[in-house]
């Protein structure tokens, strides 16, 4: 589970700046069993915001209940392993690699 924003260069604006763009979060399922390589079905939705109840709401739309759910740091995902997921954290800015390499399921999508 991720969350990218979408869209171009704001005109006036400098940097990366996320206004005028769309939150999208995304969850992409990684295969077990038989198949132990590549990325399952992929979940993406605009979101109105990356707030707990609106990342929650979506986790609780698109994964089974039960799954193991891998995030970052964000603290919008703090309470999946009490809506009954295994919550599994990767703190990507305390991390040696970087995010595509420690989640790349989801960094790929959202590149795509």
């Amino acid at each position: 589970m991720d969350e990218t924003f979408v869209g171009g260069p704001t005109p006036g604006r400098r940097g990366r700046s996320p206004e005028g763009k769309c939150i999208v979060a995304v969850a992409v399922e990684k295969p077990t069993g038989h198949v132990q390589y590549g990325f399952g079905r992929a979940r993406l939705r605009v979101i109105p915001n990356a707030q707990r109840q609106t990342l929650e709401d979506f986790v609780t739309d698109v994964c089974e209940p039960g799954s193991i759910i891998y995030t970052d740091g964000h603290t919008g995902y703090g309470r999946l392993s009490e809506l009954g997921y295994t919550h599994v954290v990767t703190a990507i800015s305390s991390s040696e690699e970087p995010a595509h390499v420690t989640m790349p399921a989801v960094h790929r999508v959202s590149s795509l």
